[in-house]
Formats: structure tokens, sequence, C-alpha cells
């Protein structure tokens, strides 16, 4: 349940910043308890209220020249509601609303840098606003500018906290899990006590009787205090013994001069074949890309930039370039759409050499089935190409059988190359030929 005075404090927000009597406002989102609290709220506002049938609100022409019509003063929306709006035309020379307040689901970056220009340019001011459900809706607000999506910073009587498993602070640029405290968290669920127990928890860094709400959301702060959405929680993967938040590889590849957007999945059948795939699209200015979907990402240095700030264990096997990621009809990512990686070797600082003798040609054809890459090259590193300790003991079973030796899996990490590996396991035959 949610307190009186929760709703207080975020009504207190909205006219320092946004209503004022006599205002026209548009609520876009359908009917739930989140917005039902939006539109108590407004009410209480003194705007003039204006709620859509949903035939109407799925047509985004029909939406804009019944605000032109109405000259509706401010508008709220989700991310995917509002890139429709934009394309409709919303912002013109003729009409754009003053105001809007963006909610529901995280803002791509794309749409921030147009919804920041289009607001410069129409004298329009933009807020992301983002909070739970058990936080009476909104919990941080931002102001769209500048040339990241952010989260930004609490409202009024409203405590957040980066904290990592162990429920202790996390540094600034560390992902965590945002914990919320202050008047707009709520009492609990309603007739559920274990669910109100596991997520409304006792607040470490407050008085007696004060409580966090566990968001699940994976967050951090940038130097600017604001903080940045990085995805779920649950989202987490667990590859070869290691959890693995895939937002906090995403926040890398994001800040990357080359990358404008990036989203990474766990791909591969079966727990020890699973692998990370990451998936970008190029920043303004660094060209379009060539070629097909599934193709490796033509930045050799982006994969040695994510080696320097990331351990091995996060840097993705393979980083897949496309013109724009695919979306559903929503306007959401729609992951399922993603291609598949199309095995092509990906651009390493080795030089590309065929493998010369039948050691080096056995070795080579295990390696391209397990994994997946071909053609892959005599100097290749087998953990460059995305190998691991998993497929290591895969990869030095098959060659005893298939060459009749006896290496040990060591062999695999001191001569991490096809070359080298050859060379270990017959020296006389590969000795002239592995140069």
């Amino acid at each position: 349940s949610v307190a009186n005075l929760a709703m207080a404090f975020r009504k207190e927000w909205g006219e320092r910043n946004v209503y004022a009597p006599g205002m026209q406002s548009l609520l876009l989102s359908s009917l739930s308890f989140d917005s039902a609290v939006k539109l108590l709220l407004l009410m209480c506002e003194g705007v003039t209220l204006h709620v859509l049938d949903e035939a109407t609100r799925r047509d985004a022409s029909a939406v804009v020249r019944y605000m032109r019509k109405q000259r509706i003063d401010a508008f709220s929306c989700t991310p995917s509601l509002l890139r429709g709006l934009i394309d409709s035309g919303v912002f013109s020379r003729e009409y754009a609303p003053r105001f809007s307040l963006i909610g529901g689901e995280a803002i791509d970056p794309e749409l921030w840098l147009m919804l920041t220009a289009l607001s410069a340019r129409h004298g329009h001011e933009a807020y992301n606003l983002y909070g739970p459900t058990e936080c009476t809706v909104d919990a941080t607000v931002a102001r769209v500018e500048g040339n990241r999506p952010v989260i930004g910073k609490p409202i009024t009587n409203t405590r957040l906290y980066v904290l990592d498993a162990h429920q202790a602070l996390t540094p600034a640029g560390v992902p965590g899990e945002l914990y919320i405290g202050g008047a707009g968290v709520a009492n609990g669920y309603r007739n559920n006590p274990r669910l109100t127990a596991e997520r409304f928890v006792r607040d470490p860094f407050g008085g007696p009787g004060d409580r966090l709400y566990r968001t699940g959301d994976l967050v951090r702060y940038l130097p600017s205090g604001d903080l940045e959405f990085l995805g779920r929680m649950d989202d987490q993967v667990k590859i070869r013994g290691y959890r693995i938040e895939p937002g906090e590889i995403e926040a890398a590849l994001r800040d990357h001069t080359s990358v404008d957007q990036a989203v990474v999945v766990a791909r591969g059948n079966g727990p020890e074949a699973l692998r990370l795939v990451a998936y970008v699209t190029p920043a303004p200015g660094h060209g379009r890309l060539a070629g097909t979907a599934g193709q490796e990402f033509p930045d050799p240095q982006l994969r040695e930039d994510l080696a320097r700030r990331l351990p091995s264990y996060l840097v993705p096997s393979v980083i897949v370039g496309l013109e724009e990621l695919p979306v559903g009809p929503g306007g959401k990512l729609d992951r399922r759409a993603l291609p598949e990686p199309d095995g092509a070797r990906p651009d390493l600082d080795a030089a590309f050499q065929a493998p010369t003798n039948p050691t080096q040609e056995a070795i080579s054809a295990i390696w391209s089935e397990l994994l997946d890459i071909t053609p892959i090259g005599i100097h290749d590193d087998f953990f460059e190409l995305g190998g691991h300790s998993m497929l290591a003991i895969q990869v030095i079973s098959r060659v005893n059988e298939a060459l009749d030796s006896e290496a040990s899996l060591q062999a695999v990490f001191d001569h991490p190359t096809i070359a080298a590996l050859a060379a270990h396991i017959h020296p006389i035959s590969s000795a002239g030929d592995s140069a």
C-alpha cells in the first residue's frame, strides 16, 4: 500500500517543475495502478486532464491531431509511444507541447539525442521519470539533455543507494542494485508477507524502522551524480561459473567512441557451450556498417578497450555490428530477432595464415567446429576467439583422439595458437612450417 505522504511529495515535484492550474495535460498510458496514481495526482494539480480511448492512443497521427486541436501543454507517455508521436510531427513550427514526462521503459540513446535536439529547437522541456510501483510510481527524474540517457537524481524525500551483493555501497561508476528509501516507499504488498519481507528490507543507513525497497534494477552513478540505468538484475546469466550482468558489458561498450547502442546476450547449445555475443550499432560519424547483419564489428580497438576495462570472462566472444537494433511493434528491443553471428573470423591483431601441415589442419578443424568460426589462422589465439576452460577440455580430448597424442589440458593454455599447439604435440612435423 502507498502512503498519502508519498503521493504528496510526488505532487510537489509536479507543481514545482511542470504543472500549473489551467494547463491542458494528456495522459497516454493505458489504465493501470501507475496511471491511476498519475491521474489522481494530475487532478490534484488543478490541470485539465485529457484521456483518450485505446483505439486513438494506438494511432500516433490521431493523437497528434488531437493535441494540436486541444493545444495540449504537457503529456506523459512511454518512449515507444513518444517515437511514434515524433514521427507524426508532434513538434512543428505551428505547435509543440511545452512539457513531456517520459517513463515506463528505458529510453534508448538514439531517442534521447533526438528528443534533446527537438527540445532545444522548440523550447520544450522533457523529463525522464523512473520508479517502480512500490515507490509511488516515480523515484528519480532527469531533464532530457546531454548525450546519454540517465534516470537522474531522486525526487523530494527520496534516498537512493547503489549496493553490491553484500549490501555495501559501490563506488561511482561501478554497477550495483538500486535500493530506494524515503517517504515514497510503500508499506508492502497486501496479503503477501513473504514477498514484502523479500523486497522491503531494513535500511542499514537509516534510523530505526527505516526500510529500503530492492528494485532488482542494475544501475551505476556517473561523475555528474546522475544514475544510469543498465538493465534488470534478473537478466543475469551464468557462464562457466561466473555470474554475469549483461548491462555492465553494454555500458562499457556504449562508453566507446565508435559505439552508439549495444546489447549483450548469451548464445549456445547447453551450459558448457554458452558464450557472450554483443550486438552494437555505430556511433554518429563512424560510418555505416557494410555487409550483412551478423558480421564482426569493424573496430579492432573496441575489443582491446574492453579487455583493458573488463575481466576476461566479461569480454564478449563475438561483437556483431548492426545498422540498427531490431525492435518489435511496441518499439521495444526484440531480442529474438537478433541475428546469429555469421561464424566469420573476427578482426584480430594476428594476420591470417592457413594451416601448412596435417597436424595444424586437424587442430584447425577441431577449433572451427567447437568455436563455430571459419577460417581460423594458425597464429590466432584460442582465447581471443572466444575459447575458455570448458571448451579447452573438449579441444584437448578431440586433439588427442585425432592425433593419437597424450597432450595435457595445460598445453592449450601454454600453447594457445594452432601453430604452437601443433609444434608441442608433433615438434618434428611442425618445426619447419609454423614460423
